[in-house]
């Protein structure tokens, strides 16, 4: 039984981080936090606004605080506003965004997380030496309340747009497809 679990948390492992290019792993493989915090703000109403861990590294006399793992908003209401997915770093590897009803409109999965960094100074100090391909999904609201359509998908590196991307129809058919 004791294997069973160990296989399982070893691919939920894998699976995780499998976004990180091998450089990238190697480059952060010797980067350790000093420190963690659990993270639950509330609104003035009491409600939850925030949930979620930040990581605490030391390079230099610098101090960075760092998203970690699952984060998780809300609105002032108490709904349901996005979950994220965080790596060690801060950087992000799924995001889930959603209206004040609860309907998703706005999906982001990151493919692979880079880095040609020199140093932990640029490592740090800098994005500049990052590269980050996001695949990404927007939907909007059909005609028919609580239905919600794709309207476009496509990826990313650093925010720019790259390769196909394809609009839709609310019917689903595809509208457009445009080069990047």
């Amino acid at each position: 039984m004791h294997r069973k679990l160990i296989f399982f948390f070893l691919l939920i492992c894998t699976i995780t981080y499998s976004q990180h290019t091998d450089r990238f792993k190697q480059f952060t493989s010797s980067i350790k936090p000093i420190d963690s915090v659990v993270i639950h703000e509330k609104f003035s109403n009491g409600k939850t606004k925030e949930t979620g861990l930040i990581k605490t590294y030391e390079y230099g006399d610098y101090y960075y605080d760092l998203y970690s793992g699952k984060l998780t908003k809300y609105y002032r209401s108490g709904e349901l506003k996005s979950v994220e997915e965080f790596d060690s770093f801060g950087y992000l590897l799924s995001s889930q965004q959603y209206d004040y009803d609860g309907f998703p409109y706005c999906n982001n999965k990151t493919l692979e997380i880079d880095t040609n960094a020199k140093s932990l100074s640029d490592f740090f100090e800098s994005e500049e030496h990052l590269s980050i391909t996001i695949y990404f999904k927007k939907y909007r609201l059909s005609l028919i309340p609580g239905k919600w359509f794709l309207l476009e998908e496509g990826k990313t590196i650093n925010g720019e747009m790259i390769g196909q991307w394809k609009r839709y129809n609310k019917d689903g058919s595809i509208k457009e497809v445009t080069e990047y």
